[in-house]
């Protein structure tokens, strides 16, 4: 009887579950709950124990974490069944398996199975998941009002954008450039038609400008080419009259012939001899004739109207230098 209550009380502890410890208990509450520890290692402010069925974390001399089974996860043990597993959490979120592993996802955690049991436990006690939560739930409401401060503050700048004379009269370039810089800084704050507005006035502009630019170079295309066209028909000029007189100067400057063909017209009437019945150089000038074709060549001395030289039939032959007989 003795000996059986002796082996009672040496049993008992490992029977029974191990009390909880909570984020924010200090050493002793630790020791007081776990007793001592196998071990532990301090790096700085930071403190670990380790006890045989788990490590505790302090802080400042305060729990920060703890994997120590509770009362609720002691009731995973390793070696259950996935039906134990399921019967004391329930359904998992979802199932990973790979090979004879098995891995089952809980809000609190994640529990291991190999060959269809339990290996490894590793779920957050009540405490540290209600924890866990709440700062979860703090982090939401922070992004929440941060959103809603950015929404505020992007429709404040929109409509004040909008109602700016000097904003909306821009180039397009500098539209498109601000509403993109836009949907960077205030993303909730939607300027999607206010975006797409000013980026068509983009394209339109680019598409007058490419019109624009092809016309001026099509322009100077042409320009060149009409220059080269003068250029071709002055020089089939030039041939053209050098074919037909060969010798003759050419001058293309209708100014210049004129004053070419004048110079001659009057040095001729100066040379020529007196007419009989008009005294010396009072020989009227003849009607003026076309000096030049149609094409602005200018014609021979035949074709000018000037008289031609007298037939050499038509002149008396000198007297003969042998004396007569």
């Amino acid at each position: 009887m003795k000996i059986f209550a002796f082996l009672l009380v040496l049993t008992a502890p490992a029977l029974a579950l191990p009390t909880e410890v909570k984020p924010g208990d200090s050493f002793n509450d630790v020791i007081s709950a776990l007793g001592a520890p196998k071990s532990q290692e301090r790096l700085g402010d930071k403190q670990m124990l380790f006890y045989d069925h788990g490590k505790v974390q302090l802080v400042d001399g305060r729990v920060t974490k703890s994997d120590i089974p509770t009362a609720q996860t002691a009731e995973i043990r390793p070696g259950d069944s996935l039906a134990d597993v399921e019967a004391a959490l329930g359904a998992p979120k979802y199932k990973e398996k790979l090979g004879n592993k098995l891995l089952l996802s809980y809000d609190r955690g994640k529990v291991e199975l190999v060959d269809g049991r339990v290996t490894n436990v590793n779920l957050l006690s009540s405490e540290d998941f209600a924890v866990q939560q709440a700062q979860q739930a703090a982090d939401a409401a922070q992004a929440a009002q941060r959103r809603a401060q950015r929404i505020a503050e992007g429709g404040a700048l929109k409509a004040k954008k909008l109602a700016d004379p000097a904003f909306t009269s821009a180039p397009p370039n500098y539209q498109v450039a601000f509403w993109q810089d836009f949907r960077r800084q205030y993303p909730e704050a939607s300027c999607d038609d206010e975006y797409k507005l000013a980026l068509a006035r983009q394209q339109e502009q680019q598409a007058i400008q490419a019109r624009d630019e092809k016309i001026a170079d099509l322009e100077i295309r042409v320009a060149n080419a009409e220059a080269r066209a003068a250029q071709a028909e002055s020089e089939a000029q030039q041939a053209r009259y050098n074919n037909t007189y060969p010798g003759s100067l050419f001058i293309g400057d209708a100014d210049r012939h004129d004053q070419f063909s004048g110079h001659h017209r009057n040095h001729d009437e100066d040379n020529r001899a007196p007419m009989p019945g008009n005294p010396a150089g009072t020989n009227p000038t003849p009607t003026a004739a076309r000096t030049t074709s149609s094409v602005g060549l200018p014609l021979p001395p035949s074709a000018t109207g000037l008289t031609p030289p007298p037939s050499a039939t038509d002149l008396t032959p000198p007297p003969s230098a042998s004396p007569s007989h």
